[in-house]
């Protein structure tokens, strides 16, 4: 078509008018030719604009997702800490339950205790010079004592 044009404008216009107008559809085919090119270009940019805001769309969802999660983590590290203080106070409880026990088992066994207590003992006896003048070493007393007590 460009070719009949051009042969109708070389046949009826004078020479300078055709070499005008050829080279306005020269640049009107390269005008053409860069605007098929920049539609291809903007096509392009416009899938490319889509598939980023699909993959910003998902990574949101992704964050929502992670922040409920963390969320959730939160609340299970509470309730494991909760649960080892109980646990804890438990063993505590326990520990003195048992320690209270003991004391009252050894204070029990303490006050119903009799004991008795021996003492065997040898005094001696400091000599003396009787009226003749001799020494004399008196032999040594044997004292026992008997005690009985309760525990208190």
């Amino acid at each position: 078509m460009i070719e009949d044009i051009k042969k109708i404008i070389e046949n009826n216009l004078p020479e300078q008018v055709g070499n005008v107008l050829r080279k306005r559809l020269t640049k009107a085919e390269e005008d053409e030719i860069k605007v098929n090119i920049q539609r291809e270009e903007l096509v392009n940019k416009d899938k490319t604009i889509q598939d980023l805001q699909e993959k910003i769309s998902n990574y949101k969802i992704l964050d929502e997702r992670n922040k409920k999660l963390e969320e959730r983590e939160m609340v299970v590290k509470e309730k494991e800490r909760n649960l080892e203080i109980g646990k804890l106070k438990y063993e505590l409880d326990s520990e003195k339950e048992k320690t209270m026990f003991s004391k009252e088992v050894a204070l029990g066994l303490v006050r119903n205790i009799e004991y008795r207590k021996s003492i065997f003992d040898n005094e001696n006896q400091s000599g003396y010079y009787d009226s003749n003048g001799r020494w004399i070493q008196p032999g040594n007393i044997a004292k026992s004592i008997d005690e009985t007590n309760k525990a208190q």
